[in-house]
């Protein structure tokens, strides 16, 4: 699967007053545009949709639980992209696809509680997908920070946790064919003591968040639908 590149989808959220909030593209292959978050109507009413999914997740993975991530990333896109700013991301869209290249959403979460949202669960109804999950619509949060950046350095040899999943009731994924090929690019790493390669068995929930309290990991690798 050959490298992507990435242009920036870069979306600030900021307070406009106390139960308002400024949406601003800052930055696009499709250029700018300012609007208004569109937050469901009835608020309490959301807030009870994902406490409830926030239950589901941690459960067995259903149908039921499916449904409800969707109305939930539903939710969050009619909010993130109201129309003037979906035409922009429509657009932007467009230019990466035919360039061959990603279109990465850069969220810029200037308040609190909007940052609590779960936005990785956005789902775009037009095209039945939830937009994190594309490789082509990778989504990232970005905290400003009064600190400069600090040189990572880490001791080898690298932790590497790897999770393949191929969930029912869509396409049966090559699992292990994914897992062997990571494997195999990664093994004259691994035989020098220069990396760590872990898969997660069985790739549930619970076996992750276990696993991410066996850390520290420095690179994870996830192949799902």
């Amino acid at each position: 699967m050959p490298e992507l590149t990435y242009r920036n989808f870069e979306v600030e959220i900021a307070p406009a007053g106390p139960s308002d909030y400024r949406l601003a593209v800052l930055n696009s292959p499709g250029g700018q545009a300012r609007s208004v978050l569109a937050l469901p109507a009835d608020l309490d009413a959301f807030r009870q949709r994902m406490a409830v999914l926030n239950d589901v997740i941690l459960e067995a993975p259903s149908a039921a639980g499916a449904a409800l991530a969707r109305d939930v990333g539903e939710s969050l896109f009619d909010a993130l992209f109201p129309q003037e700013i979906r035409n922009l991301y429509d657009v932007s869209r467009n230019v990466t696809r035919q360039a061959g290249e990603g279109l990465r959403l850069k969220l810029r979460l200037n308040a609190p509680e909007i940052a609590a949202l779960p936005w990785e669960f956005l789902f775009d109804p037009r095209s039945g997908a939830f937009v994190a999950l594309s490789r082509h619509t990778p989504l990232v949060r970005y905290v400003e920070v009064a600190v400069p950046d600090r040189p990572l350095t880490i001791e080898p040899p690298l932790r590497i946790l790897g999770v393949a999943a191929s969930p029912d009731g869509l396409p049966i994924l090559d699992i292990d064919g994914e897992i062997a090929r990571v494997t195999r690019g990664l093994q004259s790493l691994i035989e020098a003591g220069q990396a760590e390669l872990t898969w997660l068995r069985p790739p549930t929930w619970r076996a992750l968040q276990a696993a991410l309290q066996q850390g520290p990991w420095h690179v994870p690798v996830s192949y799902t639908h």
